[in-house]
């Protein structure tokens, strides 16, 4: 697979080291010599110093023989500019990054209109994964999976003492979970994917997933109710964009939300833009400040600023201040080795998020939206069964799945499906699959017709061509797209 990227930034950069990784021939382009050099110097990749708004430096790279192109710059319109020339160049698929809350607004236009494949906001999707964090409702959204009320919830295992000590196959009749599946446990802070023999102990995080109305007809026998959520009350340490789309998505889910914010300007836009949500002005670092507006009162304590330093600082006081929840965005790849050292909840990086998003797009799949439930340590890839593969008319416990790797839910004929062992796959079937990172290779096998996988990956998103020759690109002037938007050249931070 060839895939170009425009902006050698943070982000660029952190996509081609993990596109080569994964074996895939990366092109990356900035106009910042220094960038270049240090990409040449680090990966094994084709780095060019060029202009992506440039129409020859397509055509010299023979654009159309390219499978995939990612707009990485730091600048939400170069990036829609040197998508539409990528795609009127050829290259089938076209993802780029989008941050301005004014600018997602317009997806669909950018799709429709600017021929943009797929549209990937670092800030919009880390707001959405602490959101499913503190909410602790897990909700499929692609369609069959959403209209049959599919869900996942997280529970511990002490609060159901009678599945402690029975292995996980033992629990379909001796529990009644008939119509629930547990894909995921964590235990001692480690995810897994387990297996029918493994046992459930006392201190484990089980990832039950099913339909609500199933779920909650089990849980109310260990008096635990489907709505979880204790979070009533969240202080978010920064108003930036991810503050921003954070506070907006609690404010709709009813969680009173207050935002410190250094920045004056910022807060009055805050505060014409969300209404319902208490803006204070101020130093976030101030603990005093902090507690003059009820820290530790707060049910969650969420930092979102630019600097890693302080939000983690802010994160550890407020655990000390008594706040049961606390949650840091971390942009420095260098903290994550170090944090599961401290006493935070949960910590995310906005650009491994987006980085995710890319690859599951680059190699056909749906994104699910439970990825960073697992924090990183799994995958969940949504794949649709083939007619001419060697599963169709099989039962999953026939099909010799390799360790570490489970089938959570299946769609069929527009209804979801919690399959078990006896389950048999049809054509067309829609599988959610659950995979440790260190079993990505397998899946990938296992899902590689050419390989004699028994699975092949979706290659088209509804509504998009696959194999195809893209459509035609509406009728749009280029240079008056650069003349409004007063571009001349790329650069990313």
């Amino acid at each position: 697979m060839k895939v170009m990227i425009v902006g050698a930034g943070k982000f660029g950069y952190r996509l081609a080291e993990t596109m080569d990784k994964e074996c895939i021939e990366v092109t990356i382009i900035d106009t910042k010599k220094e960038a270049i050099e240090h990409v040449k110097s680090h990966l094994k990749v084709m780095a060019i110093t060029g202009n992506g708004l440039d129409s020859k430096l397509f055509r010299e790279l023979d654009a159309q023989t390219y499978d995939m192109f990612v707009a990485a710059t730091s600048s939400d319109e170069t990036n829609t500019i040197v998508c539409f020339l990528a795609k009127k160049h050829g290259i089938k698929k076209v993802v780029a990054r989008i941050r301005k809350p004014e600018n997602v607004r317009q997806k669909e236009y950018l799709k429709n209109d600017m021929g943009i494949d797929q549209v990937v906001n670092p800030d919009l999707a880390t707001a959405q994964e602490i959101t499913r964090f503190l909410m602790k409702g897990y909700r499929f959204q692609s369609g069959d999976f959403e209209r049959s009320k599919l869900v996942m919830m997280d529970i511990l295992a002490a609060k159901m003492p009678s599945v402690i000590g029975k292995q996980v196959n033992q629990l379909r009749h001796a529990e009644n979970f008939e119509g629930l599946l547990i894909p995921v446990i964590k235990r001692d802070g480690v995810v897994m994917v387990p297996d029918g023999s493994t046992v459930i102990e006392t201190d484990d995080l089980l990832f039950i997933i099913g339909k609500s109305p199933r779920l909650s007809e089990v849980l109310k026998r260990y008096r635990i109710s489907m709505d979880t959520r204790q979070i009533k009350k969240v202080m978010i340490f920064g108003g930036g964009k991810v503050g921003f789309f954070l506070a907006r998505q609690l404010l709709r889910l009813g969680v009173r939300v207050k935002i410190v914010e250094q920045d004056r300007d910022q807060c009055m836009y805050l505060s014409t833009s969300l209404p319902d949500a208490i803006i204070i002005h101020g130093d976030g670092t101030d603990i005093e400040l902090l507690d003059d507006e009820d820290l530790p009162h707060m049910d969650a304590f969420i930092g979102v600023t630019g600097f890693d330093e302080h939000n983690l600082l802010m994160a550890l006081l407020a655990k000390q201040e008594g706040v049961p929840v606390v949650v840091s965005k971390v942009g420095k790849f260098s903290y994550l080795n170090l944090l599961s050292k401290l006493n935070i909840d949960f910590y995310l990086n906005p650009t491994d998020i987006s980085i995710t998003e890319i690859l599951k797009y680059a190699r056909g799949g749906q994104i699910v939206a439970a990825t960073m439930l697992l924090e990183g340590q799994a995958e969940v890839v949504e794949i649709i069964v083939h007619e001419e593969l060697a599963c169709v008319g099989q039962k999953i416990k026939d099909l010799d799945l390799p360790k570490g790797l489970v089938i959570g839910a299946l769609a069929r004929n527009h209804q979801a499906i919690i399959p078990n062992g006896s389950t048999v796959l049809t054509v067309g079937d829609r599988l959610v699959i659950f995979c440790m990172n260190s079993n990505l290779d397998a899946l990938k096998t296992f899902i590689r017709p050419s390989d004699g996988g028994l699975l092949r990956q979706i290659t088209f998103r509804p509504g998009t061509q696959s194999d195809t020759a893209p459509e035609a690109l509406p009728m749009v002037s280029l240079s008056r797209i650069k003349a409004a938007a007063n571009i001349t050249d790329i650069s990313d931070e």
